[in-house]
């Protein structure tokens, strides 16, 4: 029974649904991500006005990279989210002198909270859960079904077989009464 096609995709459907359950439920996790954006880099030829009025055009060049990571959690009971963002910018200006800037955000905290929006992550849980018992009982119901249907190929096998050794026997017993 365990090695039939059919049992195999009773069992692979559902190890699907625990899957999917599964995965409907990381949404309520805590997930943590890292940005960063490599060096860009630009170099312009741009206009300064100088002090008698005329203007000088100067070549500046300049690289820009950045690196974040934030973490965040929704919050189930009202469908918001909560989020802390850390992150670190450079600005590298290379003409007409090097010089490099730092500038960072240590913490920034963040709430998300939709006003006119459905809850769709308080219901979630609960949802889960039934979808949970009744994919279990379909798995059972489909089991039990597949049981049944073996059951009745075995009997109609016995039944046939038993049909064959009737007839078998029938015919033994004419063949020997014309040949008296």
């Amino acid at each position: 029974r365990t090695t039939s096609p059919e049992a195999k995709v009773l069992e692979l459907s559902n190890e699907q649904n625990g899957y999917n359950n599964s995965l409907q439920l990381v949404s309520l996790k805590p997930s943590l991500s890292l940005t960063g954006n490599l060096p860009g880099f630009t170099r312009s030829i741009n206009s300064i006005t100088q002090p008698d009025g005329s203007l000088k055009f100067q070549t500046q060049s300049q690289a820009y990279s950045s690196l974040g990571i934030s973490a965040s959690q929704a919050i189930a009971p009202t469908g918001g989210r909560i989020s802390l963002t850390s992150g670190l910018n450079r600005i590298d200006l290379f003409d007409p002198s090097n010089n490099t800037a730092w500038s960072s955000n240590l913490f920034v905290a963040t709430v998300s909270q939709p006003l006119f929006q459905f809850n769709e992550l308080k219901y979630l849980k609960p949802n889960l859960t039934t979808t949970q018992k009744l994919n279990n009982a379909r798995y059972e119901q489909s089991v039990a079904t597949f049981n049944q249907q073996i059951a009745a190929l075995v009997l109609d096998y016995y039944y046939a077989a038993q049909q064959v050794k009737l007839l078998t026997t029938q015919l033994t017993k004419q063949t020997e009464t014309i040949k008296r």
